[in-house]
């Protein structure tokens, strides 16, 4: 009996061992991470927290400055400037366990080109980029403004495979996201303004109160005494929903 014991015990820790093994989460994949600034600094302000996190993770992270910050300074400009912002990120780099590389753009003069539209997709491209992280394209700078509409451009030709033939596509389309600033998109405003317009209810001006005023002989002062309340109810609501969706 014992010596048939054995062979039963074995197979049963045979058996959870592989279970087990089939039950454990398999190895996470290693991203690749792009993230786009306007300047030398831009990209470094808005994600080095994250980029650390994710180098530490053994994901794979690369800064780009679409320009080379040369006028950035209330002292000093040019050449100098550029060589001196461009090894301030190289360092920056260093210390997150980054790559780096800085576009020879002059600073302030970044504009949605097509010519520019291929850099960025070569170095998305380039990267293999799966996530793909930079300024949104509402803000006071136009340098920050368009990398914004130059990401936005890219966002569907960098799995083209001919675009930009001299790089290997991307491995589907990567995930586009924006960092985060303190701009709000206009759409909110647009929207409020078309809702303010839409909030009578205390006149016939109003189309949908026309049809009913005149079977139902409701008078003005009928109308702004139901409509009065319904018109704040909405304004309020209005204010409220809008703010918390946008």
């Amino acid at each position: 009996m014992r010596n048939r014991a054995l062979p039963s015990v074995a197979l049963c820790f045979l058996a959870l061992g592989v279970a087990a093994s089939a039950t454990q989460a398999p190895a996470a994949r290693q991203l690749r991470v792009i993230v786009f600034g306007a300047h030398p600094d831009d990209a470094e302000l808005q994600a080095a927290g994250v980029a650390t996190m994710w180098a530490a993770q053994g994901h794979k992270v690369k800064f780009v400055s679409a320009t080379n910050g040369d006028i950035g300074h209330f002292s000093q400009a040019g050449g100098p400037l550029a060589i001196r912002r461009t090894a301030e990120v190289k360092e920056c780099a260093r210390i997150l366990g980054i790559t780096t590389d800085v576009l020879d753009i002059h600073d302030g003069e970044l504009v949605p080109d097509l010519e520019t539209r291929r850099t960025f997709a070569r170095k998305i491209r380039d990267w293999q980029a799966d996530i793909v992280i930079g300024h949104r394209p509402y803000d006071y700078h136009p340098d920050h403004r368009n990398v914004g509409v130059l990401l936005n451009d890219t966002a569907v030709v960098v799995g083209a495979a001919f675009f930009v033939p001299d790089t290997p596509p991307t491995n589907g389309n990567p995930i586009y996201l924006n960092s985060a600033d303190g701009f709000t998109d206009p759409t909110p405003f647009a929207l409020l303004v078309t809702l303010a317009a839409s909030n009578n209810f205390t006149s016939t001006a109003n189309p949908v109160l026309s049809l009913v005023a005149s079977p139902a002989s409701y008078r003005n002062k009928d109308l702004i005494r139901a409509g009065a309340p319904l018109s704040a109810i909405f304004a309020i609501v209005t204010l409220i929903m809008v703010n918390l969706i946008y």
